[in-house]
């Protein structure tokens, strides 16, 4: 968790329902481990806010179940099981990142007894087999692994997803789908503004005769900057050290936009003082303030939109 999070205290739980199948499931959804809400009242997604009851009902056209038996004749009707991968863990809330000291459940119990062709992992946690190598052994079992996931961005927008997963083929669909007309706009004029300001800074270099040092750590220090920047919107979970689970739906998208409107503005402004160097113009005091405040200003607004998420997420 990132430094700015208020850390909560880890409590050894037990996981204390078992599991809902039946000789006629086929479907095998695996999550990682009950929130609070969850074990508060002994069943899977027991928050209001989980959409996981949501996502099922639309997925198959039916009502939305909401007593407990509803849910069991609902998932027992479309031949799903339910259960998670881990058996007892140390947590911190509800928060899937905080598990550690893990005891998996046997998955056997189930694939042993019914004809379960595919398995759902409901998140990144139950996918990983963080809880121990049984899960990574079930998962190889399967002839078809896929992966269902309740993302906001997906809900917000009223349709759902339920994506084929093998190896890190879902990665980067998931990075292909980023990349939007916008995202590639933005990226396309980012890397036409750099290499126009490696240009002109060679140019203003040669013809005002600058100091070959100086000028080359001009320009090492934008490719630097700007390399490390499109590293971290392809590994936007490493901004805030967070793990690729927590780095997903709407912190994911705020992490990406803060990154890649950092580059620009920051591509963009040393480009602004090239074009000025190079025409012989010299700009007022205060210009390279107003492009750090710029970029603070950014950074702080998406950061505080990823903390409020955050803090939402740790009182699930």
């Amino acid at each position: 968790m990132p430094f700015w999070c208020k850390r909560m205290e880890y409590t050894h739980v037990t996981h204390t329902f078992g599991p809902v199948y039946d000789d006629a499931s086929r479907i095998l959804i695996l999550g990682s481990f009950p929130s609070v809400k969850s074990r508060e009242q002994q069943f899977y997604y027991g928050h209001p806010q989980n959409r996981f009851w949501k996502v099922l009902a639309a997925v198959f056209e039916d009502t939305l179940p909401e007593t407990i038996p509803q849910k069991k004749a609902f998932l027992l009707e479309h031949h799903i099981a339910l259960w998670d991968v881990i058996a007892s863990c140390d947590i911190a809330g509800s928060s899937d990142s905080s598990i550690r000291n893990v005891t998996a459940n046997d998955m056997e119990v189930i694939l042993k007894t019914v004809d379960i062709r595919r398995i759902c992992a409901n998140g990144d946690t139950a996918y990983r087999g963080d809880a121990g190598s049984k899960e990574a052994a079930v998962y190889e079992s399967c002839q078809c692994r896929m992966e269902f996931r309740a993302a906001d961005t997906v809900l917000g927008a009223g349709t759902f997803a339920v994506r084929k997963r093998e190896g890190k083929g879902d990665v980067r669909h998931m990075k292909k789908n980023e990349m939007t007309w916008k995202v590639m706009l933005i990226e396309a004029v980012g890397i036409v503004s750099a290499i126009a300001y490696l240009g002109l800074q060679i140019y203003y270099g040669i013809a005002f005769h600058v100091n070959p040092v100086n000028l080359m750590m001009n320009l090492v220090f934008m490719i630097l900057v700007y390399v490390g920047l499109t590293l971290l919107a392809v590994y936007p979970e490493r901004v805030n050290g967070l793990t690729r689970e927590v780095c997903s739906g709407k912190i994911r998208q705020y992490t990406l936009r803060m990154v890649r409107m950092v580059k620009l503005v920051f591509v963009e402004g040393l480009l602004f003082t090239s074009v000025c160097d190079a025409l012989g113009k010299e700009l007022k005091q205060g210009y390279s303030l107003i492009i750090v405040v710029l970029i603070a200003a950014i950074a702080v607004y998406y950061e505080g939109r990823i903390i409020h998420i955050l803090k939402q997420n740790n009182k699930r």
